[in-house]
């Protein structure tokens, strides 16, 4: 997904941040030149193409450190499927010197309603409109689920 982003905003298709009409998957963005999506959006989609979830399903990390699911069939797909680790006042760089993080880890945010996954290397996949250093939180705490 990421080189295909990248591939399309070379060509001059943009993408837009937006918490609203976004497409039920990556493809039918693509097909129906609705390119629009935010980090959780983007990274359900990436869950539907690894066959985590179904199309359609999403997630999303609320400020008050809840995770809001689709629907109990998306949470127990989730629940299934992938490891949760809660890490708390630990900053990314830490965790990853520690092996705590590692690549595809999901990565929500506690201080903002902001998903990543870790890619190696210090570098994230990331669809949001949050700044960050280098690609990384380094002064936030978050917590962790370990994804593929």
């Amino acid at each position: 997904m990421s080189d295909k982003v990248k591939e399309e905003t070379k060509a001059g298709k943009k993408w837009k941040f937006s918490n609203s009409g976004t497409a039920s998957s990556f493809d039918k963005a693509i097909k129906k030149n609705k390119r629009k999506t935010n980090s959780a959006k983007y990274v359900s989609w990436a869950l539907v193409k690894a066959e985590i979830l179904k199309e359609g399903e999403w997630f999303y990390k609320k400020k008050e450190n809840k995770i809001r699911y689709k629907d109990k069939s998306t949470k127990q797909n989730m629940k299934a499927n992938l490891q949760y680790i809660k890490v708390h006042n630990k900053k990314a760089k830490e965790l990853i010197k520690n092996g705590t993080l590692k690549v595809g880890d999901i990565v929500l945010w506690s201080k903002y309603q902001h998903v990543t996954v870790y890619g190696g290397n210090n570098k994230w996949y990331d669809a949001g409109r949050i700044e960050s250093i280098n690609g990384c939180f380094s002064k936030e705490n978050h917590c962790t689920f370990n994804s593929f």
